[in-house]
């Protein structure tokens, strides 16, 4: 018998993944609202860079203390069953750019004055009052599109905009207000630094990931603020789920300050025959796996300021990249793309086949789709291509910010806004 049967186990299905984002004026903040992603269990890694003094001292030994210095963690998200609502926050947090329209109702309005990211409330021409809870819709230009909550106290002539979703854009006077319900259309591409937004830093927001996990001796949960989105990979399997995995870069574990109860939504998975895939503008029926690794660059940039972790975690450049298998293979056309650097233009979309404010979709669009490698393979009994290349960036796929993204990502769903 072992000496002493452990009374208090700490199973793996209590993990839970909750994400908030943190405030684009104060990162590193831990955020104070969350939503809880379905995932499987996330891995954890705590980096401590150790520093062993290994000088001499006349004894026959090699190491004589051990100090750390700079420290951060890495979450690791595993391959997961992908839901078209909750995918919003790991796409923002790793792309950047987004805008999104609602689904147009009434009351209608007019800004009377011109508009600042965090603005106040919104000078209108005299209408109804906004009711608090709804949402609008502010612009009607695309990429200038945004969806806010309206908060309480709105009169005819001021709408008054809820502190969780501040204003973002820029926007002249005299243009259309509207609010709106679902569905929900968003749009996100890579930032760069001419967004609207007023930021020349081109970051994506930061994010507090909560662990809960049971072990944890307060509150369950583990807190990780100051969270980066670096890595994703989203993947449509034949006979499988369409799935994702990432990875988050943040500060070390920390104390919560609250008890977080996770609550999920009821939307659920994608099998991957609901897909379809277009090169050049047609649909080809062939395509059985596909995936799009999507990977920044980044910085975790330790100081000499007295604190032990990074003085900034900074996201660089973007790259994207794709693999898609051709089985069995109908023809050479993708081929001739390698031979010819044609770069067609890609989309890829899945769908639960619903419509109206049961519709939930995920679509990527690349304009350019350079293959760099195309082999042909042998499937099973028939032949077959596995292709791999890059999404090129073009000024078709970017968003607010302007400039260049490889590829622009939209959903449709029942969330107002992200």
């Amino acid at each position: 018998m072992p000496p002493s049967i452990p009374t208090s186990l700490y199973p793996v299905f209590e993990s839970s993944f909750l994400a908030g984002k943190e405030g684009a004026s104060s990162p590193g903040t831990a955020a104070t609202a969350f939503t809880g992603i379905p995932t499987g269990p996330l891995a954890i890694a705590p980096h401590y860079t150790p520093l062993e003094d290994d000088n001499l001292r006349g004894s026959n030994v090699k190491v004589f203390d051990l100090q750390f210095g700079s420290r951060w963690a890495e979450i690791t998200i595993p391959e997961s069953p992908c839901y078209a609502d909750t995918v919003g926050i790991p796409l923002l947090g790793c792309l950047g750019d987004y805008y999104s329209t609602g689904t147009a109702g009434s009351p209608t309005w007019t800004t009377s004055g011109a508009l600042s990211p965090g603005a106040g409330p919104v000078a209108v021409t005299s209408g109804s009052s906004a009711v608090a809870g709804t949402y609008i819709q502010i612009d009607s230009t695309a990429g200038d599109t945004e969806v806010v909550k309206v908060g309480t106290g709105s009169t005819a002539t001021s709408i008054v905009i809820d502190s969780s979703t501040p204003i973002r854009f820029s926007h002249l006077t005299g243009i259309a207000v509207t609010t709106v319900t679902g569905p929900y259309t968003h749009y996100f591409s890579v930032l760069n630094m001419t967004s609207s937004t007023g930021s020349t830093s081109a970051q994506p927001p930061t994010y507090t990931v909560l662990h809960r996990n049971g072990i944890a001796p307060t509150y369950s949960a583990d807190q990780y603020v100051y969270g980066h989105f670096s890595k994703l990979k989203f993947q449509a399997k034949k006979d499988g789920w369409f799935v994702w995995d990432g990875q988050v870069t943040s500060y070390v574990r920390s104390v919560p300050a609250s008890n977080i109860t996770p609550s999920f939504s009821t939307v659920t998975g994608l099998p991957t025959w609901r897909s379809t895939v277009s090169l050049a503008g047609g649909q080809v029926f062939n395509v059985t796996d596909l995936t799009i690794d999507l990977s920044r660059d980044l910085d975790t940039v330790p100081a000499a300021d007295g604190v032990q972790d990074p003085y900034v975690i900074g996201t660089g450049p973007l790259t994207a990249t794709f693999n898609l298998d051709f089985d069995v293979a109908a023809n050479e056309t993708v081929l001739t793309y390698l031979e010819g650097n044609t770069k067609p233009t890609f989309s890829w979309t899945i769908s639960n086949g619903l419509t109206g404010t049961s519709e939930y979709s995920f679509s990527i669009a690349s304009q350019l789709a350079g293959f760099k490698n195309t082999p042909l393979s042998i499937m099973k009994s028939f032949w077959g291509f596995k292709t791999a290349g890059s999404l090129i960036a073009s000024t078709t796929n970017a968003g607010n910010s302007g400039g260049y993204s490889p590829l622009m990502v939209t959903l449709i769903n029942q969330t107002p806004t992200y």
